[in-house]
């Protein structure tokens, strides 16, 4: 029998939520990957708690992040708005992605 020590289990269950975030960031952004870089390297926005933020300002992203707005992404300000609705249901939830954001310039 192998003991595992409380820390251990505290870090299992961190590395899978943190796995899970990026999952349900792909959900709530239709599987697309190029939105997900551009929204977690330009924006610090990574997680559902991230984009939920922009909810108010939905047409400053475009601003701050004109790649989403050009080129196979081609985001309006619709669907960044429609995303950010989706980041908020899944903050309501799932209370547990309320302590996750994305580290400032950590592009990660």
């Amino acid at each position: 029998n192998i003991e595992t020590s409380p820390e251990a289990i505290e870090s299992w269950i961190g590395s899978a939520q943190t796995r899970s975030i990026e999952e349900i960031m792909m959900e709530i952004l239709d599987g697309n990957q190029d939105i997900f870089a551009i929204m977690e390297e330009t924006l610090s926005s990574g997680t559902p708690k991230d984009l939920s933020l922009w909810a108010a300002v939905p047409s400053l992203v475009l601003e701050e992040a004109p790649a989403l707005a050009r080129g196979n992404v081609n985001l309006s300000e619709k669907d960044v708005q429609r995303y950010c609705n989706r980041a908020k249901s899944a903050m309501n939830k799932l209370d547990w992605l309320d302590g996750y954001t994305t580290s400032i310039g950590s592009g990660t």
